[in-house]
This record gives C-alpha cells, structure tokens and sequence, in this order.
C-alpha cells in the first residue's frame, strides 16, 4: 500500500511505491505492507503496517522513563516518559513506527495509553516512596487537534493526582 502524498504525489508515483510495497509484502509472506521510509538510508521501503496495528491493539508498548537533570543542581527534576515497541526479534525504533501510527490515526489510542500509563506508574512509585516532580508526556500534532484531548489529558492527571504527587506535563514532539 501507498498513502497519498506521503509515498507520491502524482498517480504514477504512488502506483509505483505500491508496486514495490507488494513485491516486498510477497517475499516476506505478508498479506501486505505499507511504504514507508527508511530513516538510516533515506530511501523508502515496505512498512509492516499489519504488525504495528498489531500492536496498537494489543497494546505491546511500553514506557521508558528518562529523568531530566537539573544543570544546576545536578538533582533528578523529572522524567519524560518514552514509548517504545517491545518486540525482542526485531529494533522496532519510534522513528519507524510513529509516523505510521500516525498516518493511520492509531496514535490516538497509543498516546492515551501512554497518558493513562504514567498515571498508573506513579501510584506504584508513590507506593514505594519515590517522588517524581513532573513526567512529561510527548505527544502527536494529530493527538492535540482531538476535540477530547483537553479531556483525556484531564482524565489522566486527575488519576494521577488522586494517588500520587506526580504531576503531568504536556510537551509537543518534535
């Protein structure tokens, strides 16, 4: 499969990146895959789309916590949670699977897990006496233009609030 304009803007373009996403869909014995791009080589290959809807609906994601530090202090101020694709056979980077998610509009159900997610793990580290100041949640242009998303990010800071000194912060991925 080809999406328009990402993968071609004229008919031809877009017919000849199928072709090439269904010639790679029948040598690795997928019913399908998507075109996607290659980010180490620059030039455009077939995307499992099949497997990261998979995913998404399964939820086979998790979140990587990296703190943000204080220059000053040196001191732990934070922490930016970080989605990440587990799947132990293949490197399933975010810049692989994101902007398919997004295309698709599965990052909608992606980013308020993610949400929802770092409110349950700060009730567990408030169980075990670790405090966090903020945890900032990336997420997608797609996601801000949701008319729910005001509601959805109140949903998971009120969650959070309710167990747990965290609090949530929004930041725009870049």
């Amino acid at each position: 499969m080809a999406v328009f304009p990402s993968d071609g803007s004229t008919a031809e373009a877009l017919y000849s990146n199928a072709e090439a996403a269904l010639k790679n869909a029948k040598a690795s014995g997928e019913r399908f895959l998507f075109y996607a791009p290659d980010e180490r080589t620059g030039s455009r290959i077939a995307h499992p789309g099949k497997q990261v809807a998979q995913c998404a609906r399964t939820r086979s994601f998790v979140l990587h916590y990296q703190p943000k530090v204080s220059l000053r202090g040196r001191e732990v101020v934070g922490l930016e949670a970080l989605i990440r694709w587990k799947d132990p056979e293949l490197d399933r980077a975010p810049a692989k699977f994101i902007p398919f998610m997004e295309e698709t509009g599965l990052i909608l159900d992606a980013g308020r897990w993610a949400m929802l997610q770092v409110a349950r793990d700060c009730k567990l580290w408030a169980k075990d006496g670790f405090k966090p100041q903020r945890v900032a949640v990336n997420v997608s242009p797609i996601q801000l233009r949701q008319k729910d998303f005001v509601a959805t990010v109140a949903e998971a800071a009120g969650k959070t609030k309710e167990a747990a000194p965290c609090s949530t912060s929004r930041s725009r991925r870049a």
